[in-house]
């Protein structure tokens, strides 16, 4: 086989869903980057100084927490926008 060959259709819409799912993925991470922020910002600053044990504990699951619902998110709206030719899903 010549490697001239073109992909086939199903090797390309990969190729579309990884940078439709990096997109999705991103933009939820600065989203929960800022929502963070926001409202975790005193709350985690005032634990890391007085109980520190305590604040790598919320930390490591805030982490976990994060790539669990992120990752359920992504999986949804990748979901939603996976359609086949007939226009249901695959």
């Amino acid at each position: 086989m010549s490697s001239s060959r073109k992909a086939p259709d199903s090797e390309r819409l990969d190729g579309s869903r990884v940078w439709l799912e990096l997109v999705v993925y991103s933009a939820l991470i600065v989203g929960y980057l800022l929502l963070v922020l926001k409202t975790l910002d005193r709350p985690l600053a005032a634990m890391f100084e007085h109980h520190r044990v305590t604040y790598a504990f919320t930390a490591i699951a805030l982490i976990l927490l994060q790539g669990v619902v992120l990752e359920l998110l992504t999986k949804v709206l990748v979901g939603l926008f996976r359609r086949d030719s007939n226009g249901r899903r695959r």
